[in-house]
């Protein structure tokens, strides 16, 4: 079970919540006697252990901290009212409590309901365009760039100019995703089928370099996962695959925990 010097176990000052769990094998046979002695002051019912956990899961005293942040989501979700689509900037008949949003289709902008006025006895609405669309066109407004370049968010989330007139797009297909490199199948035996692979390394695609045309690994890169005919880019597959270039080899590898159809479009 263990080596000559064995395992020191700290005093209750040192370690307070020291464990140790140890896993092992016995091989048992009729020549041999096992004894297992249990302290009954180390056990529990499971009908005092249920009791316990039921007291401390109504108390409102435990686990504060996630009730308040749990209190936050929930008066976000509720100061944040409902969306109202349609065409058009909103008029003020349009019924809507306050805290409703409304997002205008045709020019791509979002108004919030903030009341209600009284004019000749009628209730009407009133509509103020979000501010942070303000904010966002202003600093756009301040980008200077050159031909070519378009405005995105860094990975800190601010605005800066790009250039994307050297991007390469590569699409591809369920069917293109395959096994890691590192993924080594077993030899079968004689008669047998070779091991299918089971998916627990996750999925990868080397793109060649005429195909994504970079030069080095200081590039960008934005997946977007094909869903029913449209490519969507924050779906937890597109959010979830990396993209690595290999140096030796000169290609990208994009890695997955799932194949899925898409395409990924390289800046820089």
């Amino acid at each position: 079970m263990q080596d000559p010097k064995g395992i020191e176990i700290p005093s209750e000052a040192e370690s307070p919540g020291f464990e140790l769990e140890m896993y092992c094998v016995l091989l048992v046979t009729n020549k041999l006697q096992i004894g297992l002695i249990v302290d009954p002051a180390g056990t529990v019912k499971f009908k005092d252990l249920k009791r316990a956990l039921d007291a401390h899961n109504t108390d409102k005293a435990s686990h504060a901290d996630l009730r308040a942040e749990l209190e936050s989501v929930r008066e976000a979700a509720e100061s944040a009212g409902s969306v109202l689509p349609g065409e058009g900037p909103p008029s003020p008949e349009l019924e809507a409590e306050a805290g409703d949003r409304y997002f205008d289709s045709t020019a791509g902008r979002e108004y919030v309901c903030t009341g209600f006025v009284e004019e000749d006895g009628v209730r009407r609405t009133v509509w103020e365009k979000a501010v942070y669309q303000d904010d966002l066109k202003s600093k756009q407004d301040k980008l200077e760039g050159w031909p070519g370049q378009v405005p995105v968010f860094n990975e800190n989330g601010d605005l800066e100019a790009q250039d994307f007139s050297g991007s390469a797009v590569f699409a591809f297909t369920a069917e293109d995703w395959g096994p890691p490199a590192s993924w080594v199948p077993e030899e079968p035996a004689e008669g047998e089928e070779p091991e299918a692979y089971d998916g627990s390394l996750g999925y990868e695609i080397a793109i060649p370099a005429e195909a994504h045309r970079r030069k080095n690994g200081d590039f960008g890169f934005h997946v977007f996962h094909q869903v029913d005919g449209r490519y969507i880019t924050n779906t937890w597959a597109a959010l979830g695959t990396g993209a690595d270039y290999d140096g030796e080899a000169g290609t990208v590898i994009l890695s997955s925990s799932d194949p899925y159809p898409g395409e990924i479009l390289f800046v820089g």
